[in-house]
């Protein structure tokens, strides 16, 4: 949006907040308006409770990872090697710790799946820290 834009619609707001209303504008303007839908307040609570979980589990795992993290990678690591060795593909050193810990943390809740890395972009985000935190593997 170009300033010149930005600053007429400014001014519109401006001059319609500042506008004085009667009481019967004021009465006119609540009839107008409708109860939320009941389906739609019971998406909005569903939503903010799976939020409130995902925080939660969030804060147990980060516990939880913090004073496992050596013991976590150390099995990771193992179970890596002997997947590699079996023929099959070795485990993401990176992220299969804080898996771990996120399934410690989920346990015991109803809700656990609302912290899966594929329904929350938060769980994703929590689970590849270390990738931003990684250096690079190739150095100049």
């Amino acid at each position: 949006m170009h300033a010149p834009e930005r600053r007429h619609n400014d001014a519109s707001a401006d001059a319609f907040f500042a506008q004085k209303r009667t009481g019967e504008d004021v009465a006119q303007i609540r009839a107008q308006d409708e109860p939320t839908p009941p389906d739609l307040m019971h998406a909005w609570r569903e939503r903010s409770e799976n939020r409130r979980v995902v925080r939660e589990i969030l804060a147990i795992a980060e516990d939880y990872f913090a004073d496992h993290e050596v013991e976590l990678r150390a099995r990771v690591a193992e179970v890596s090697r002997a997947r590699f060795r079996g023929g099959m593909l070795p485990l993401d050193v990176y992220t299969e710790p804080r898996r771990h810990a996120l399934e410690f943390a989920s346990r015991g809740y109803l809700r656990a799946n609302v912290a899966s890395p594929t329904s929350s972009l938060t769980v994703f985000r929590w689970l590849t820290t270390d990738y931003t935190r990684r250096r690079p593997d190739i150095r100049l």
